[in-house]
């Protein structure tokens, strides 16, 4: 009785809250597609660094649960405390307090369990690619002198809108959201093209060093705070993904196709142009900053035309500007407030976008 209603809980729950974010599709009517192995993806990034990074390891959590009813109870038990923080973390993003065997059965019974499940294995053959790239950025945070605390990291799936959510000591990395941009499960009324074209496995380290640095230092606008001020701290997250992800470009850091990035250096003075004469740079409504640096079809504050995020490009240029004139500036200061939030930055960066 207790498992048939926390079934029925978890699949109202996923069917009411989150399965509506993704086209719901029988397995069998799905086909698996074939991507390049992540695997490969990491070796092309780091294969030609001269130092080896260490793997970080990856909690399979989603792989538990297909066959975890055919385990017996001392496996079943074994398993539940071997991963018990990993779990824990999952269960609380449901407000599911307690990790026992009653929600697991019920875990593995919903439909996005059943439903990504398969198609994660035919991208991710296992986690190693994962682990070397999380082990990179990692690596390369340290070297940079960023101070990130000590957490367990797991591999889910779940039917979220969000892909990668922080716990106080876990992070839970969901590997459906990085399928493919042609993925025939990511629903186009829910997931548009601009948002398609991320959701990709060479996405996935772009996503993990943002999301790691955006945890460690949180925007902190304050009152009156202007565009500029998260044009700067989105320039700066833009060069942490620079520094931490091995081998990065800037197209992918900046989540930018090569045309929509040439576009912008063939047009940035204009662009530059237009926020400095719309007085944009210095504005403090959130509707501007948010029309400027936030996921769209374009950036249509500026023009119809104008790619999305301009705001974060723009931002980038004068981090890079300030960091030609200042080269010693530490990462981190970069996400200071007294960096970001100042207007003497601007002033010190001598942006001009010519």
């Amino acid at each position: 009785m207790i498992f048939s209603n926390l079934l029925e809980y978890l699949t109202n729950l996923y069917n009411s809250r989150l399965l509506s974010t993704f086209a719901v599709t029988k397995r069998k009517e799905m086909k698996q597609i074939v991507y390049l192995s992540l695997i490969a993806i990491c070796v092309a990034m780091f294969g030609c660094s001269d130092k080896q990074a260490q793997p970080c390891e990856i909690a399979p959590i989603y792989s538990i649960f297909p066959d975890y009813e055919s385990l017996n109870e001392h496996q079943r038990d074994s398993l539940m405390e071997h991963y018990d923080p990993e779990l824990q973390a999952l269960f609380s993003v449901y407000e599911l307090d307690t990790v026992c065997d009653a929600v697991m059965r019920s875990w593995a019974h919903t439909p996005a369990v059943e439903i990504f499940t398969p198609d994660v294995d035919s991208v991710y053959t296992d986690l190693s690619g994962v682990s070397i790239a999380l082990g990179g950025i990692l690596q390369n945070a340290q070297e940079q002198g960023i101070a990130l605390p000590k957490r367990r990291y797991a591999a889910v799936v779940w039917g979220n809108m969000k892909s990668i959510i922080a716990t106080d000591s876990v992070m839970l990395i969901a590997l459906n959201h990085y399928l493919g941009a042609d993925y025939k499960g990511y629903n186009n009324s829910v997931w548009p093209a601009y948002m398609r074209g991320e959701k990709t496995p060479q996405n996935l380290p772009y996503d993990l060093a943002e999301a790691l640095m955006a945890l460690q230092y949180p925007y902190q606008g304050g009152e009156n705070v202007t565009a500029l001020s998260r044009m700067l701290y989105e320039g700066a997250l833009i060069e942490a993904k620079m520094r931490l992800v091995p081998d990065a470009t800037e197209a992918a850091a900046l989540g930018y196709t090569d045309s929509q990035l040439d576009w912008f250096v063939h047009n940035v003075k204009d662009l530059w142009q237009t926020m400095v004469a719309r007085k944009m740079l210095y504005d403090t409504s959130a509707d501007v900053a948010s029309r400027l640096v936030d996921r769209a079809p374009a950036t249509s504050i500026l023009a119809p035309y104008v790619p999305p995020r301009a705001g974060r490009y723009v931002g980038y240029q004068i981090v890079k500007a300030y960091l030609e004139k200042h080269p010693d500036t530490p990462l981190s200061a970069l996400f200071a407030p007294e960096f970001y939030n100042s207007e003497s930055t601007l002033i010190e960066a001598d942006y001009s976008a010519d």
